[in-house]
């Protein structure tokens, strides 16, 4: 979903998604421009009457690895929440926040699923509870600002909380500063693919200003958004002992 809403990140380098085109031989070069190629009927065609045509040139393309595709997709969410502001980062900046982002989620996650408590509540379907934990989004908070200003500079860390701040609350569902509750529908042991995690999470966002909890609703298709399964894998293994 998030992957398909930016089309216009060609400019970011791919670490290991490129194209590579193969010089065409000599004999290749060599043919003319303008050719005859003649098609003989049914009654005469054969094997050896078909049409040979020589190529001009091959291409192969190279698939991201997983965690590559975790990192891209995570770069393509940053730039839609990053489309109604004037945020100018750099093509190196906005993949050195991806990065900083995904780690940041994985430690979210992996702590997220150490206290929650999941519940089957039909065949199919779970809700995983997961409390409040300021002191421990705290320290999340700290070690995330902190890896902002080593990746980015003081400068570039300054400018991406001062415009996304409040879009990377939310992200972050307030950095333990409130609950949340996640509706897990599927079978991520035998058919993950299929698995479907909407998340309510009510928090106190310290970067709005407003003196009110936020409301935040969202929905994850962890086989795809997350193929590494560094974020996922750690909440979705409760639904074994839910069972």
């Amino acid at each position: 979903m998030t992957a398909l809403g930016v089309v216009g990140l060609a400019g970011w380098a791919w670490k290991a998604g490129r194209t590579a085109a193969i010089a065409p031989s000599a004999a290749a070069l060599a043919v003319p421009a303008d050719r005859i190629v003649r098609f003989e009927t049914p009654d005469a065609s054969s094997a050896a009457a078909e049409p040979v045509v020589a190529a001009r040139g091959e291409s192969r393309v190279e698939e991201l690895t997983a965690a590559e595709s975790t990192l891209f997709a995570t770069t393509c969410d940053l730039h839609l929440l990053a489309a109604d502001t004037e945020i100018d980062l750099t093509t190196k900046q906005w993949s050195v926040l991806a990065e900083i982002v995904v780690q940041a989620q994985a430690v979210r996650h992996n702590y997220e699923a150490k206290i929650a408590v999941a519940t089957e509540i039909a065949p199919g379907r779970y809700r995983v509870e997961i409390p409040a934990y300021a002191a421990a989004g705290d320290e999340l908070r700290r070690q995330f600002l902190a890896d902002l200003k080593a990746g980015l500079g003081a400068e570039g860390a300054a400018e991406v909380m001062e415009k996304l701040g409040r879009q990377l609350e939310g992200r972050f569902a307030g950095f333990g500063v409130g609950t949340q509750t996640l509706e897990i529908t599927g079978d991520p042991a035998h058919a993950p693919a299929d698995v479907q995690v909407a998340r309510t999470a009510r928090y106190w966002n310290s970067v709005d200003g407003a003196e009110r909890v936020t409301t935040r609703r969202e929905v994850t298709f962890p086989a795809s958004e997350d193929p590494t399964g560094d974020n996922w894998n750690a909440l979705l293994a409760l639904i074994s002992t839910a069972s």
